[in-house]
C-alpha cells in the first residue's frame, strides 16, 4: 500500500506551537489533522486482552523534533496516569 504522511507546522520562539498532520493514500490525502500546544487529544490504543480498541486521552505538552528538526513526536500527558509519554504524530491521526 502506497501510503506517507506529510507534516506542516508553525513556531514561536524555537518551539514548535502546532502541527498539521496530513495522510496520504496512493497520493491522494486522506486524512488531515491540527494538533496544538495545550490541547486535548485521543490516542486508539489496542487492547490484547480484549476484542475492542481503547482510547487515552491526554495533554499535548509540547513537539519533539527528529535530526533534521522536523517534528516527529508529540510529549502527551495522559488524564489516566497523568505520565508523559512520547507518541508518533502519525499515531494521533
Amino acid at each position: 500500500m502506497d501510503i506517507f504522511y506529510n507534516t506542516n507546522f508553525k513556531e514561536r520562539n524555537g518551539q514548535i506551537t502546532e502541527c498539521e498532520v496530513q495522510k496520504f493514500e496512493h497520493g491522494v490525502k486522506t486524512q488531515s489533522v491540527t494538533l496544538k500546544v495545550g490541547t486535548i487529544c485521543k490516542m486508539e490504543t489496542s487492547n490484547k486482552a480484549e476484542s475492542e480498541s481503547q482510547f487515552r486521552e491526554g495533554t499535548i505538552e509540547e513537539f519533539i523534533r527528529d535530526d533534521i528538526g522536523n517534528p516527529m513526536w508529540a510529549a502527551i500527558r495522559f488524564f489516566d496516569t497523568d505520565r508523559v509519554m512520547r507518541v508518533e504524530l502519525t499515531t494521533l491521526i
